[in-house]
């Protein structure tokens, strides 16, 4: 890693945290509800078009007094309000802060689901794990990742990222140019994330174009992005992980702490394999059979779709 490659990863690295610390501004808003003479009320309202875990601190609880918790820990849903009713009293303290992450609170992650390969549809794509930044970079984690793993896979330029599973789309970053070229690595890069039903997400990261927005529920093996990385050494591919949020109290030196936990997906094959990918520079061939896409489907969903799908077939 040159000087040059270390000023850069520097760079991103600092601009990653300012919009961490932007994103926990405008995803969550507060303030005070309606309350009475006896009762002071603060809402908590979730903008995200997914499930957070939200965690108040206050400042000095035992001057609020009437049994509040420190921290109070809480989940909202998608596009959620909740509210914390506090007594009201003369000098008490009522200062606070608040965080909050991705998912829900006590997850049961389905581990085997069969995930499609998200790029090359019956085509092939040579796979590599990713190892975690601050491990190849001798850097110290601030919040330790619980059983990393990401993988790369690589595709030609202009090919189509698809979908490895349903689930709502959200926190999409689209203006993302890196301005030089024979990046080995960069933690600015453009991203999308989509919520699966189990409260797991799935991140897809090194995009040259977005194809979907904010909100938007996506089926397995609809077309999601370009593939991006142009200006990386190694050459066109997309990043992809699995994550879920679990109980860390730990992870910030508070209590009421979550982290992030790494699943190690499994995925579908064009051979009808379904196993983890993990051997580096290894070629796999991808295929979106109809019952992996249509999977998580209720009946009235898989009505309609297979109405649409014929109809499709049919032209």
């Amino acid at each position: 890693m040159n000087a040059f490659q270390k000023i850069a990863l520097i760079a991103t690295l600092l601009a990653g945290h300012f919009l961490t610390a932007q994103a926990q501004q405008h995803a969550v808003s507060a303030d005070r509800g309606r309350g009475d003479e006896h009762n002071i009320e603060l809402r908590f309202t979730n903008n995200l078009y997914v499930p957070i875990i939200l965690r108040v601190t206050f400042e000095d609880a035992n001057s609020i007094g009437g049994g509040v918790l420190s921290p109070y820990t809480t989940a909202i849903s998608a596009r959620g309000v909740t509210s914390i009713t506090l007594p009201r009293k003369e000098n008490a303290n009522y200062r606070y802060s608040y965080r909050y992450w991705w998912g829900c609170r006590n997850p049961k992650v389905e581990t085997d689901y069969p995930y499609l390969i998200p790029v090359g549809k019956n085509g092939e794509t040579k796979v590599s794990k990713l190892v975690l930044i601050n491990k190849k970079y001798g850097m110290k984690e601030k919040v330790p990742a619980k059983s990393y793993y990401a993988t790369s896979f690589y595709a030609p330029k202009g090919d189509t990222v698809y979908a490895a599973r349903r689930g709502t789309v959200f926190n999409l970053k689209n203006d993302v140019d890196l301005k030089y070229s024979g990046y080995t690595m960069s933690t600015e890069e453009n991203a999308v994330h989509i919520m699966h039903k189990d409260c797991s997400y799935a991140w897809y990261s090194v995009l040259s174009q977005i194809l979907v927005k904010d909100g938007q529920e996506v089926e397995a093996g609809q077309p999601i992005a370009i593939v991006g990385g142009d200006k990386y050494a190694s050459g066109n591919h997309v990043r992809f992980s699995v994550i879920h949020s679990y109980y860390c109290d730990t992870c910030d030196n508070r209590a009421g702490a979550y982290g992030k936990a790494f699943v190690k997906p499994k995925f579908y094959q064009s051979n009808g394999a379904i196993d983890t990918l993990m051997r580096n520079s290894n070629i796999y061939t991808a295929a979106h059979p109809d019952e992996i896409i249509t999977r998580e489907m209720s009946r009235r969903e898989l009505k309609k779709w297979r109405k649409a799908h014929l109809k499709k077939v049919g032209t």
